[in-house]
C-alpha cells in the first residue's frame, strides 16, 4: 500500500509541475509579446528623433532577455511533459503514452487562488 501512494504523490507532484511549467511558459510567452511591441515602439520613436538609440538598445536587450526566459520555460514544459507519460501507459501495458504538444493541463481554477 505504501508504495501505491508513493506512486501517486508522484504522479501528484508531476502533474503540478507540469501545470506551474504551463503557466510559467504562457506568461514568457505573453512577455515576449508586450516587449515584442514595446521593442516595435521604441524604434518608431527613435526614427522620428524622440528617443535615443540607447533606448532600442535596451529594449532589443529586454526582449532577447524574455525570448531566452521563454525558451528555457518551454524547455521545463517538455521535461514535465516526459515526466508525467512516465504516469500514463498505453491499455496493453506495454510502452508509456507520450502527450502530444498541444495537450494543456486544467490550469481554470489557477486563477481563483
Amino acid at each position: 500500500m505504501a508504495a501505491l501512494n508513493d506512486v501517486l504523490f508522484d504522479a501528484y507532484q508531476a502533474y503540478w509541475n507540469w501545470a506551474g511549467y504551463y503557466q510559467l511558459y504562457n506568461v514568457y510567452s505573453r512577455f515576449v509579446q508586450v516587449s515584442s511591441e514595446r521593442f516595435r515602439l521604441v524604434k518608431i520613436a527613435f526614427a522620428n528623433g524622440d528617443r535615443a538609440e540607447m533606448d532600442t538598445i535596451e529594449a532589443q536587450a529586454q526582449l532577447q532577455s524574455f525570448q531566452v526566459a521563454q525558451a528555457e520555460a518551454l524547455i521545463k514544459l517538455r521535461n514535465s511533459m516526459l515526466e508525467i507519460s512516465n504516469f500514463l501507459w498505453m491499455p496493453t501495458g506495454d510502452t508509456a503514452y507520450l502527450l502530444p504538444d498541444n495537450f494543456r493541463p486544467d490550469t481554470i481554477n489557477f486563477t481563483k487562488v
